[in-house]
């Protein structure tokens, strides 16, 4: 019985090997934690007397930051905020597009991402195997979101009103 040859299996593996296990399981810990980030923003309260509500996103921001380092991180939050602003419905209360980078809520966003690459820095230098230091990093991180957001906010309720 003759064997028949694949011809285009070359050209198979050329085209599949950047697809290769590391790259998947990359891209699928990235799914992941877009998923719980937009998981996590829909969990919002509204105060009263800020036009930003109090959402689980900073929570999940960190957990990502330091359980998947700075490049992973990074990626992943920055996925988020652009899936976000081209209208993915993953912000807080479901909502998506680029006003709320541009509106009140841009500034804390763009904190999400710093917050998550230095977060996701001291992960990677060990930061994470500590119960206080992964604390610490949280504390930093949180701080490094509200500086970004209150100084954002400020542009649209003055600073004392941002600060709050």
């Amino acid at each position: 019985m003759l064997r028949r040859e694949n011809h285009f299996a070359p050209l198979t593996f050329m085209l599949l090997m950047p697809l290769s296990r590391p790259f998947v399981r990359e891209a699928l810990l990235v799914v992941f934690g877009f998923s719980f980030l937009a998981l996590l923003s829909q969990v919002r309260i509204m105060l009263p007397f800020t036009p930003v509500p109090v959402t689980l996103q900073t929570l999940a921001v960190l957990l990502v930051a330091l359980s998947f380092g700075s490049l992973r991180g990074g990626i992943t939050v920055a996925s988020y905020i652009v899936g976000g602003a081209i209208g993915i419905p993953v912000f807080a209360g479901g909502a998506c597009g680029w006003k709320h980078l541009l509106g009140p809520t841009g500034g804390y966003l763009v904190g999400f991402f710093f917050a998550a690459l230095f977060v996701g820095y001291l992960a990677g230098i060990g930061w994470s195997k500590s119960f206080w230091r992964s604390f610490v990093a949280a504390l930093i991180g949180t701080l490094i979101i509200y500086i970004f957001g209150a100084l954002w906010l400020s542009l649209f309720v003055g600073f004392s009103k941002a600060i709050m």
